[in-house]
């Protein structure tokens, strides 16, 4: 199985009275016998990665119905010992056995944040919009290739009525090109562009 070990310190402290929420964490995550999947398609627990990062996040509630939340993560990963075997293009082919061991891990981003604003009114509407921004990252050990980094613009507007609650979400307003997770070392996948989502909740 695989195995991991987390260590973390944070800290947090309220601000105006309780209006603001700041919290920060700092942690270091080491991992033993991931499974990576291969250019063949196999899965092969055949290493270790370390990450450290920062989390800063920042609640708001401010006069007139108005919150905000901005999240920022660093993170900083790394492959500790990782060894792959990987075919030649030579005739005959070949088997060689290369060490990755310092690379960047795969789908491990440096940056991550997230900013949302929304506003309540009182006659149970409420209406929101915020960013996710995606920073550079690797698709394979092989740091080969990257994608590049994303900027999404979403919107929502909530509408409660006693127990029914009406949702509309519009995901990448925009509709950003931007890649996403593959598999193996030469592969990408199509983010998802502009969504409208509707719901429809009720409560017992």
């Amino acid at each position: 199985p695989e195995e991991s070990q987390q260590v973390e310190i944070g800290a947090r402290q309220d601000l105006l009275d309780g209006a603001m929420k700041l919290t920060a964490a700092l942690y270091q995550i080491d991992r033993q016998n991931i499974a990576i999947p291969d250019d063949n398609g196999f899965t092969q627990q055949v290493g270790d990665q370390r990450a450290r990062g920062l989390e800063l996040e920042m609640a708001m509630e401010l006069p007139g119905g108005l919150h905000g939340l901005l999240v920022y993560g660093y993170t900083d990963s790394e492959l500790t010992r990782f060894a792959e075997t990987v075919l030649v293009p030579v005739f005959p082919p070949r088997f060689e056995v290369v060490d990755r061991s310092g690379n960047k891990a795969a789908f491990a981003p440096e940056h991550l944040a997230r900013l949302w604003l929304s506003k309540s009114f009182g006659s149970g509407l409420t209406l929101g919009g915020g960013l996710r921004y995606v920073g550079n990252q690797f698709i394979a050990e092989d740091n080969a290739t990257e994608l590049d980094d994303y900027l999404l613009v979403d919107l929502a507007a909530i509408y409660q009525l006693r127990r029914w609650r009406l949702s509309l979400q519009l995901k990448n307003v925009t509709d950003e090109e931007y890649q996403t997770r593959g598999f193996g070392t030469s592969s990408v996948i199509p983010g998802q562009p502009f969504a409208a989502l509707l719901g429809v909740d009720y409560r017992f």
